[in-house]
């Protein structure tokens, strides 16, 4: 992909990522707020939507965070 589109950011799947937090993260009300907001338009959306889930589970939220929004 590089040499095709060299100057392009490689982004994470959220479907891979969620195949990985749900291992140690279960529940439904997880899964939606996550979903929640990786749909998100804006960042003050998103940044409520990590709050919201922060409020929920801290340590699901810490494992979002530590992921870098790109490679």
């Amino acid at each position: 992909m590089e040499t095709l589109f060299p100057t392009v950011e490689h982004r994470y799947c959220v479907k891979h990522i969620y195949n990985n937090f749900k291992v140690n993260h279960k529940g439904i009300e997880l899964k939606s707020v996550l979903w929640r907001c990786a749909g998100t338009t804006s960042v003050r959306e998103f940044k409520r939507g990590m709050e919201h889930l922060k409020s929920l589970d801290e340590e699901a939220w810490k494992y979002l965070t530590d992921i870098e929004p790109v490679q």
